[in-house]
């Protein structure tokens, strides 16, 4: 969802994001560097999960995102 915005002929793009999940920070991140304005709205609270998970990123995506 995301709304625009016209004032004095500068465009001003407001970015929501649902969810609170790591691509939502990544997107919010890269966003937020090229000047728009990004809220992230989560439920807060979420459910314990016991499991154990790993993220893992190739150099080359790494590469890739520090482009932005």
């Amino acid at each position: 969802m995301y709304h625009l915005i016209f004032v004095d002929k500068v465009k001003i793009m407001k970015i929501c994001l649902i969810g609170n999940n790591i691509t939502n920070y990544v997107l919010a991140n890269i966003l937020t560097k090229k000047k728009f304005t990004v809220h992230i709205i989560s439920t807060g609270l979420q459910k314990k999960n016991d499991s154990i998970r790993t993220l893992a990123i190739s150099n080359s995506n790494l590469q890739f995102l520090r482009k932005f």
